[in-house]
């Protein structure tokens, strides 16, 4: 799959743009190019023109000129399409963008991409009908067979420690100023380089609760959580990063939350701090992390917020019972998202509950992981989780979690909804064509619910 933008500059150095050197297309390399080569490549260029100027109609015009030069120029037609669909034509837009694609072996994503948005949009109205039949079938879901839990249950706190020597005393803290006083701690040392492990061992001399500290050599964070939770024994745990820190009333609140209606884990909202613990609500980061959590409200299930974005923003501010943990397994050994993954499997067998206060804080700062995750390691490992959640919810019939986000639970809201996140390329080209195929009509069948593919993730704004 492409990962360039087609119109950015070429990775080569050349100084060109991606798609008149590396990325050219059949047409672009013809040695024999002609004077009318030479007349479509100027009237694409006046077309792009025209419509960064916002000049739709003159862009139509000599977007549909430069087919009658060449009728499968794929630039042509995907950029028609994407006009098309910036003037509400998302029929129109579908099509030319799938004979482009077709055109091209499928192997641009930004093409890939855009189609999901056209056909989102263009599925919205079949989407909103089956959202309000489904949501009318779910009103009164199934409990996940569990009984209330009592407000008094032991609660595991398991601290992975490393290399955070300037907040691991804040972090045992919180803990130690907890409302509920039933906890057990676990905390691991993960082989700090600096006097974390010295720090913590001080503080915890203090410990209110009963607790077990370890240190040992580095092995990450996944299997330094796992470890930690194999040393507790209590019902219900909360895994703490020793750079953030838990509210006073944090796992009080989460146990009438969670334990009270008889569910298995849950997420809070969160405060989002610097280094020094002041207020970054502003701050660019802060507000993307704020904007996954005001969308919980917007989605028809609190699950549903995870088919999209990890909803919990931080392994920390995950409230599970041990018996879903021994359900579905420890966290994967994971460098970026072994939160996201977990609560990704956890919705396959149980419906989380968000329970809206501010309940964890969540500490940014220069060495987060979630800064680096930004580049390709971390975006790469986030569409493969994402694609193996996929292909779960499109082929499962009937999930322990009846109201996960499925196909077979949500139907065309739940296709829709992720091609309108931006997630066509997770998506096998087939559906997708099939899709634009019966867009007419909207027509569709069980055929649709196949397998689909793993690749590039992109966001939901539409590519030029």
């Amino acid at each position: 799959m492409e990962s360039v933008g087609r119109n950015r500059a070429c990775p080569c150095g050349s100084g060109e743009r991606y798609k008149d050197c590396c990325g050219r297309l059949p047409l672009d390399r013809d040695p024999d190019r002609d004077a009318s080569a030479t007349a479509l490549a100027g009237l694409m260029r006046q077309a792009l023109a025209a419509q960064q100027a916002m000049s739709p109609r003159e862009a139509d015009r000599l977007y549909r000129k430069a087919l009658a030069i060449a009728p499968d120029e794929p630039d042509a037609l995907h950029m028609l399409g994407v006009l098309r669909f910036e003037q509400g034509k998302s029929v129109d837009a579908a099509k030319l963008i799938l004979r482009a694609l077709d055109l091209t072996g499928w192997k641009h994503d930004t093409f890939i991409h855009n189609l999901g948005l056209a056909l989102a949009h263009g599925y919205r109205t079949r989407a909103n009908d089956d959202l309000n039949d489904c949501s009318k079938r779910m009103q009164h879901p199934p409990s996940d067979g569990a009984f209330p839990a009592s407000l008094d249950q032991r609660v595991a706190i398991v601290i992975p420690c490393y290399n955070h020597e300037r907040y691991v005393k804040r972090a045992l803290e919180s803990v130690f100023a907890q409302t509920h006083r039933n906890i057990e701690l676990v905390v691991i040392d993960d082989g700090s380089r600096d006097v974390t492990a010295d720090i913590a061992r001080t503080v915890l001399a203090g410990s209110p609760f009963p607790s077990r500290f370890v240190t040992r050599a580095n092995r990450g964070a996944a299997e330094t959580i796992n470890e930690g939770i194999g040393l507790s024994s209590s019902p219900f745990i909360n895994v703490l990063n020793s750079d953030d820190w838990f509210t006073p009333d944090r796992i009080e609140m989460m146990l009438a939350s969670v334990a009270r209606q008889g569910a298995q884990w849950g997420f809070s909202n969160v405060v989002m701090v610097d280094d020094a613990d002041r207020d970054v609500a502003d701050s660019e980061r802060a507000k993307v992390l704020a904007a996954i959590i005001d969308s919980i409200s917007e989605r028809p299930t609190d699950g549903f917020a995870f088919a999209c974005d990890n909803a919990a923003i931080s392994s920390g501010n995950i409230f599970f019972s041990r018996a879903l943990y021994d359900r579905i397994g420890a966290f994967r050994d994971l460098r970026y998202n072994h939160d996201w993954d977990f609560c990704l499997r956890a919705l396959r067998v149980a419906e989380p509950v968000f329970a809206p206060f501010k309940g964890y804080g969540y500490r940014l700062h220069p060495a987060n992981t979630i800064a680096d995750a930004v580049g390709g390691g971390g975006r790469k490992e986030a569409d493969e989780i994402l694609g193996q959640y996929i292909r779960w919810a499109m082929s499962e019939r009937s999930s322990e979690n009846s109201i996960a986000p499925t196909w077979h639970n949500w139907r065309m809201h739940f296709l829709c909804s992720m091609l309108g996140r931006g997630f066509a390329t997770l998506f096998e080209p087939d559906l997708l064509r099939q899709m634009t195929l019966r867009i007419d009509d909207l027509s569709f069948d069980e055929s649709w619910s196949q397998t689909p593919g793993v690749g590039s993730r992109h966001g939901k704004s539409l590519s030029h």
